[in-house]
């Protein structure tokens, strides 16, 4: 008999909440005002995320970094909070580069603008249901074809490294997407040589003479 214990697990886990375009305003907003607005629609949400989804320090690292677009004095549009929402979606799966480049990538395409990025957050939302179902779909057939239970170590350990290899398996398909769509450009991650315009070997000749 299936052991019901972790598909009750599953589904409390999947249940966050999301910030809706809707629930942006169309004025702009202060550091502040951002920060209690997501924390007022995602914070009761019991997804086991004790982190807070956003901070003063994370906006400026994230503006610093390039992640976001660049800001005109000290007011956010709507469009920086939709970016920073995708980030906290992204964040635990991929590396604030691979992030960076993704935003990178979709802002150099010539058709891609602010309405673009609105539509393809609308949309990621619209999906989410689905993306629900399909995890708890998925858990629900390893329960059935391992008849795992859940009181026993053994399978505990076993079902918890099969779930994180499923998540290691669509991380990396989202890193093979990442790469394959927008490529690291050649020089990318290699360590710049130093110039051999033979001033080490004229410094370390008057060294000698020096001795």
């Amino acid at each position: 008999m299936q052991d019901k214990k972790p598909m009750i697990y599953a589904e409390e886990a999947v249940m966050d909440r999301e910030v809706l375009l809707s629930d942006l305003p169309d004025i702009d907003l202060y550091m502040d005002q951002i920060i209690t607005l997501i924390e007022e629609k995602l914070a009761p949400g019991s997804s086991g995320k004790s982190e807070r989804p956003l901070t003063k320090t994370m906006i400026n690292n994230y503006s610093k970094e390039g992640l976001i677009k660049p800001v005109k004095g000290k007011k956010y549009t709507k469009e920086h909070i939709v970016q920073m929402l995708m980030i906290y979606s992204m964040k635990n799966t991929l590396s604030i580069q691979e992030i960076k480049r993704l935003f990178a990538g979709v802002y150099d395409e010539d058709d891609f603008g602010s309405e673009d990025l609105l539509k393809s957050y609308s949309d990621f939302l619209a999906t989410k249901p689905l993306l629900r179902n399909k995890s708890l779909a998925v858990l629900d057939e390893l329960l059935e074809a391992t008849n795992c239970d859940i009181e026993d170590p053994r399978d505990t350990l076993t079902l918890v490294m099969e779930l994180a290899a499923i998540s290691a398996y669509l991380k990396t398909i989202s890193q093979a997407v990442l790469r394959e769509r927008f490529a690291l450009p050649p020089t990318a991650g290699k360590a710049k040589l130093p110039r051999n315009d033979g001033s080490q070997t004229k410094k370390s000749s008057k060294s000698k003479e020096g001795k």
